[in-house]
């Protein structure tokens, strides 16, 4: 694949693994991601919120209470945890339709709850000792995972980040019963990244895990990664890697983005290439001596960009 370059110095390359378009356009790198979390609304706060979401909020009045309501179906596992910014520590309960019965008590640490009723649930939070506090609350649908869970295939590495205090990442593969499984978090920088692995009917397997992990599956169908960061106060850049270690483990296929750049026909080595795909972290090489570059990480099914920051042009 040649790329013809005149009168720029950088340039970009977009395609879907297999077709490529030629455009030009510069993306952010990772140092320059947007923080994720939205503010809630004003007070008195009574905010509907969807899976995915992490909101900055505040109990500032003591014996305030923060409300929030999200919609919710018969047979999902959801996460919901608060996370403290500053000030006290933030609690929570969790009330279910039509008729607002509590599942559980009052939660001060990260919860898994088994929606057994349809419609629209509701949280309410406030501050342990009757104090104030700042807090992130998140909230995901771990079975099945939400939209925003990212796919993962046996022996493949992806960078993410925790970017946000009390940020969750969900990630999903597909497991056979009987098989065994390593999930890995490995720290890029920041905190510590954790997760926990759920069975396709939202039951965890063992608890968090910080270190690396196998995991015996002992049901067909689709399993989720939960990443947060090791006491959901830092955040953290992290890679996941998942390893399929026994069982019915199917071919990793792995595409790769490779090509060969000339600048009036001759080859232009020692280049920065930078791939970037959607909600994947940046990937940045140097050319050979021949020009050429092969990223052998792209993340199939997904569209692509090709960043080509070359010599200023006279």
């Amino acid at each position: 694949m040649k790329h013809h370059m005149a009168l720029r110095s950088v340039y970009r390359v977009a395609a879907v693994l297999s077709v490529v378009l030629g455009v030009l356009l510069y993306l952010p790198s990772l140092s320059e991601a947007a923080v994720e979390g939205i503010p809630c609304t004003p007070k008195p706060t009574d905010m509907i919120i969807n899976y995915g979401d992490l909101i900055n909020c505040a109990i500032d009045v003591i014996g305030d209470i923060d409300v929030f309501r999200f919609s919710g179906t018969s047979g999902e596992t959801v996460r919901v945890q608060a996370s403290r910014l500053s000030g006290g520590s933030p609690c929570f309960q969790v009330y279910a339709p039509p008729d607002g019965t509590p599942i559980f008590g009052d939660r001060c640490q990260p919860t898994d709850y088994p929606l057994s009723q349809t419609g629209t649930h509701t949280i309410l939070v406030s501050e342990f000792n009757q104090g104030t506090v700042q807090y992130a609350l998140a909230i995901e649908r771990i079975a099945p995972p939400s939209e925003s869970a990212r796919p993962i295939q046996y022996g493949q590495v992806i960078n993410d980040e925790i970017n946000g205090v009390g940020d969750i990442d969900l990630f999903f593969f597909s497991g056979n019963a009987g098989d065994s499984v390593r999930v890995q978090a490995s720290r890029l920088s920041g905190g510590s990244p954790c997760f926990q692995v759920y069975a396709p009917d939202g039951t965890p397997i063992f608890g968090d895990r910080c270190q690396p992990t196998d995991y015996p599956l002992s049901q067909t169908g689709t399993h989720t990664i939960l990443v947060s960061a090791f006491g959901n106060d830092q955040t953290v850049e992290y890679s996941l890697t998942l390893v399929c270690v026994s069982g019915v483990c199917p071919p990793v296929v792995v595409p790769n983005v490779s090509g060969c750049i000339k600048l009036k026909g001759a080859p232009l080595p020692n280049s920065s290439v930078v791939l970037t795909q959607t909600a994947e972290l940046d990937q940045t090489i140097i050319t050979d001596s021949n020009g050429c570059y092969k990223f052998e990480s792209a993340v199939s099914g997904k569209s692509f960009n090709v960043i080509i920051i070359g010599p200023v042009v006279p």
